[in-house]
């Protein structure tokens, strides 16, 4: 699943959510590392500077995002 360049990225992390809690309801449960994976692959390109400096904020505090914090982050983002 992708955001297209443009698309309303709020609607977009709201989808990926909602599949991964449907996974998770069927038993299927998706690590947090490979969701915050799917979540940066599923961005589009314009959104790579941003991604970049979050990487480089991360590895300054040498604490890694969970994935919702990544989420909240680039809808913050997004809102501005």
């Amino acid at each position: 699943m992708r955001c297209d360049e443009g698309a309303d990225i709020k609607a977009h992390f709201a989808e990926l959510l909602r599949l991964h809690e449907s996974l998770a309801n069927m038993g299927a449960t998706l690590k947090d590392h490979d969701f915050h994976v799917i979540i940066l692959g599923s961005l589009p390109e314009s959104y790579h500077p941003l991604l970049s400096s979050i990487s480089a904020a991360t590895k300054i505090i040498q604490k890694p995002l969970i994935s919702y914090e990544l989420i909240s982050m680039i809808t913050e983002e997004y809102k501005h």
